[in-house]
């Protein structure tokens, strides 16, 4: 504390002090506070008190729509969907989840054991567990309810699903040619009941003559190994055959199918078919030039059928072939095209409909140029977000020390050997969040950092800290500046690039009080006003998240307003602090809803807040005795009318009795501007800028080592700062302050 000289002799004023953080360090120096509860920080450098709360969603009744009974909350999350246009807030509570449509004032059931889109329950249990997680995307929204099985799905703000698909489709059923052995020409019919070369003008007998075929209007066949040797053309009477002295070879085929939802997401590849075979077969000339066979009439086309439907929101199929097996000596598949631009064209799906059971194959090899995309069915897991334009799930039920990236842009496709295991000991994920360059991907003990290979093609692991962890997933938040911050064992910690680093030291003190087999639950957000960094957390013995750690960037403050088991901030313009809890209510009464932060009105009053400034202990430079017998309280002119308590305390002893209080008005005593009340316009009155204003009050401090001062409130303030005069008197050497 700098000390001016004031009078002669031995008489000092110790101050103004700026308290804004605190410490909870028995020696501190004395701009530190010893707490500071239920206060924020204004942009011109005061501290406020906080607001509210009040309910942010009305209960308007019946009117002939749901609505949630509102219970144990488990998730809140706030997003704007097509494209922008809408926006909706998710609400879990107990085992249901809703939608609120802000504009129209309604919510829908999504999930829920009757009358919701998904007919289903969440898991909803006292025991401790993370919360619901929730991510955004593009389009979309991903949520992720905890529990003992972990569900995720997919919401677009109009439809609901899972997310992508856990299941696979059965094998096709494969229709092509057969043979009669030592037949070269190969001009049966054939066995399965399928063609095997064209007919021309839509006369169904092939060129030499009598033998069913298909109808012209299928196309020639495309599908078989030849080689040609030449190549003419002949006339069919009036018409010119080309023709080719050539041969088909003997192959073999294979297919699979995937389904696609409506997202885009692709369902892992089914087991493969039995193989299609054609036998060997000669083209060209026999005995005269009319029974000439051109190549394509030697080819064949096949027929899968037995393509199974997809489960609900399934909008295409796609189909892979094996090019054949026996002549190009792989097993390996492709997608097939749906027509002959397909293969280029980008087109979602072979089949683009979740309804025909059959696809007539006419592609020929060459056109299988895409490489079939083999997805994993999704787990079941407990931690996500998005980063790099992925969708990064960890903590699986069946490896809880896996992270798993999507394919970029589908969020539910998960890709066979993409996963990662940061820690070689296989402890369990309790955190992700996307950082410049990278993911950082938590243990409780460890932080790792995921990146892209030099290549792009895959990703690689660093340790960034051995012995510092995450324990809770919700916890994790990234301020204005890019400093990334979290809960973990023994308090909080940060990274801002470069290393990890614990930033809660001042606090220890009241971070080893905090509940730490439900730390887990911790839940955080960025005040969008302020900047700063908010983490509700079970404190002592509560099994909810009852008190508030808040970080400005340099320093910590607390809060101790409302029990929030989950919070967000829209993504709309307005930038809302929305938290799903319980308040208490003036008359006593704890109610579960959806509140509105910082915000307040007159249809809910919540119980009156304890505002609390308290300074560090405080002495003499020259570590003298001192006797303080006034302060200056430096406020600053609010709506509110009332008192507040300064409240002395001496030689280290802070019971529940002061040595010294004293109360102070909390307005202006002299030339109060006539704007905070009620000033008519035209009056005559001018807007004036809310002043600062100071309170001197005695207090009685006699010859003590130290001494510290706590202002309390349950009245709306704005502190500025505060000064102490003081005198010391030589002899007794003291411990001095840090």
């Amino acid at each position: 504390m700098a000390k001016t000289k004031q009078f002669q002799g031995k008489e000092f004023v110790s101050g103004p002090n700026y308290l804004r953080v605190e410490s909870g360090a028995l020696i501190a120096a004395a701009n530190v506070a010893g707490r500071i509860q239920n206060f924020k920080k204004t942009s011109e450098g005061t501290l406020i008190s906080t607001n509210g709360v009040t309910p942010y969603v009305p209960d308007y009744g019946d009117q002939g729509h749901p609505y949630p009974s509102y219970g144990t909350m488990r998730g809140i999350f706030h997003a704007r969907v097509s494209g922008g246009e809408r926006d909706l807030l998710l609400v879990h509570t107990g085992e249901e989840l809703w939608s609120f449509d802000g504009w129209s004032r309604t919510f829908e059931k999504l999930v829920a054991s009757s009358g919701a889109q998904i007919i289903d329950e969440l898991y909803n249990s006292s025991q401790p567990q993370f919360p619901t997680q929730f991510v955004s995307t593009p389009n979309g929204i991903i949520v992720v309810s905890q529990g003992g099985s972990p569900k995720a799905y997919f919401y677009d703000g109009e439809v609901i699903g899972t997310l992508g698909y856990s299941t696979l489709p059965g094998p096709p059923q494969g229709n092509g040619p057969t043979t009669e052995a030592g037949s070269e020409d190969n001009t049966d019919t054939n066995e399965k009941g399928y063609s095997v070369v064209r007919v021309s003008m839509g006369v169904a007998t092939d060129m030499a003559g009598g033998i069913p075929v298909s109808h012209f209007q299928f196309g020639s066949g495309r599908i078989g190994t030849v080689d040609s040797s030449s190549s003419f053309s002949v006339y069919n009477g009036a018409t010119m055959v080309d023709a080719s002295a050539g041969n088909l070879h003997s192959g073999r085929w294979a297919a699979a199918t995937q389904w696609v939802d409506r997202w885009g997401n692709l369902s892992p590849l089914s087991s493969p078919s039995d193989t299609v075979k054609t036998d060997p077969r000669r083209g060209g000339f026999n005995a005269s030039p009319t029974s000439a066979k051109p190549l394509n009439a030697i080819q064949h086309q096949f027929l899968w059928t037995g393509i199974n439907e997809g489960p609900v929101n399934t909008i295409g199929r796609v189909l892979l072939r094996t090019k054949d097996q026996v002549n190009s000596g792989s097993v390996d598949l492709f997608e097939v095209p749906g027509n002959a631009s397909g293969a280029l064209s980008g087109l979602f799906a072979t089949i683009p409909d979740n309804s025909s059971d059959a696809f007539p194959d006419n592609v020929p090899d060459g056109w299988l140029i895409k490489p079939a995309t083999r997805p994993i069915p999704v787990p079941d897991f407990r931690v996500c977000t998005a980063a790099m334009g992925r969708l990064w799930i960890a903590n699986t039920t069946a490896d809880p020390g896996v992270v798993i990236p999507s394919m970029p842009g589908r969020w539910g496709t998960f890709l066979q050997d993409g996963e990662i295991r940061p820690d070689p000991t296989g402890s369990q994920i309790t955190g992700l969040a996307s950082v410049p360059g990278g993911l950082l991907a938590f243990t409780e003990n460890s932080t790792f950092m995921i990146v892209p290979s030099t290549d792009g093609r895959y990703f690689q692991v660093a340790t960034l800290h051995s012995t510092i962890g995450c324990v809770a997933p919700s916890s994790i938040q990234t301020l204005p500046g890019g400093v990334t911050v979290w809960l973990g064992h023994g308090g909080f910690y940060a990274y801002a690039g470069d290393s990890v680093q614990k930033i809660s030291e001042p606090i220890q003190y009241y971070t080893d009080k905090i509940n730490a087999p439900r730390a887990m639950q911790a839940v955080s957000a960025i005040d969008h006003d302020t900047g700063e960094y908010i983490c509700w957390v079970p404190f002592g013995n509560s099994k909810v998240n009852n008190h508030a750690f808040v970080f400005d960037g340099t320093g910590w403050r607390e809060r101790t307003d409302e029990k929030v088991a989950a919070v967000c901030v829209t993504s709309d313009h307005r930038r809302y602090m929305l938290a799903a809890g319980k308040s208490t209510d003036n008359l006593g009464a704890e109610l579960s809803g959806i509140w509105l932060l910082e915000h307040q009105s007159h249809g809910y009053t919540p119980a009156a807040k304890n505002f609390v400034i308290e300074t560090a202990w405080l002495s003499s430079e020259q570590m003298q005795r001192v006797s303080a017998y006034k302060i200056r309280l430096w406020l600053r002119e609010t709506s509110a009318t009332g008192t507040a308590t300064i409240d002395v305390f001496t030689n280290w002893r802070t019971g529940a009795t002061p040595d010294h209080s004293v109360t102070v008005e909390l307005d202006a005593p002299d030339d109060t501007p006539p704007t905070w009340d009620a000033t008519l316009l035209g009056s005559g009155a001018e807007w004036i800028r809310r002043r600062p204003f100071w309170e001197v009050k005695d207090i009685a401090v006699t010859s003590a080592e130290v001494f510290k001062i706590r202002i309390t409130s349950t009245i709306p303030i704005e502190f500025g700062g505060l000064a102490v005069h003081e005198n010391f008197r030589p002899g007794s050497l003291r411990t001095p302050r840090g």
